[in-house]
């Protein structure tokens, strides 16, 4: 049975949406408990939800057209939102059976998303319901940082390339990278992309 909660803040947000933003953001979240903000994804609050999150070499920033009544940023633990995901792909969506063909193709697919707190805890629990589902997330305490600060206003040096090109670079580096820093380096002439990794051996 669901533990007696006091809901604090309450919304339907576009499941599709969230889910998306929230689950393309976990592969940038730190692996290292040292620094437990790091490990989760931030929901910050505003007109619209910017979503972020960055292990201090990589990082994510997305922003979806939805709001919750949050104060405070929120942090999701990864793991977790894997977990969601997982449930949001395997859930028959609930639909009206009245409904055209058309109209359930292009309606949004909500998910109900509230904060509440379990009674006699001070601990502030993300509660996601849809289709039959309601999964509890304890959230991640603390402040994250402020992605949106990180990204420059005025862009100094801009780049043209492949990608191609660079995504099969960064692969053929990536085991030298994990041996070292984890860091794979770019570097630029007038004409020419240089991509670099070092470990201790190599």
């Amino acid at each position: 049975p669901e533990p007696e909660l006091t809901v604090k803040v309450e919304d339907s947000l576009d499941g599709n949406s969230l889910m998306t933003a929230l689950t393309s953001s976990t592969r940038y979240c730190s692996s290292e408990e040292s620094r437990p903000v790091l490990t989760g994804v931030a929901v910050f609050p505003g007109e619209h939800l910017d979503i972020a999150a960055g292990d201090g070499f990589r990082m994510a920033y997305q922003t979806i057209p939805d709001s919750l009544a949050i104060e405070k940023p929120l942090i999701i633990p990864s793991d977790a939102i894997r977990i969601l995901n997982y449930l949001w792909q395997h859930t028959e969506p609930e639909v009206n059976l009245g409904d055209s063909l058309v109209g359930q193709l292009i309606s949004k697919r909500l998910a109900n998303v509230a904060i509440v707190e379990a009674k006699g805890s001070t601990s502030e629990i993300l509660r996601v319901r849809f289709g039959g589902v309601a999964a509890l997330i304890r959230l991640i305490e603390g402040s994250p940082p402020n992605f949106k600060q990180l990204i420059p206003s005025d862009i100094p040096t801009r780049v043209i390339f492949f990608p191609g090109d660079l995504e099969r670079a960064i692969k053929r580096l990536g085991a030298i990278a994990r041996g070292g820093s984890g860091a794979v380096k770019l570097a630029w002439t007038n004409d020419t992309m240089t991509v670099s990794a070092s470990d201790e051996e190599t």
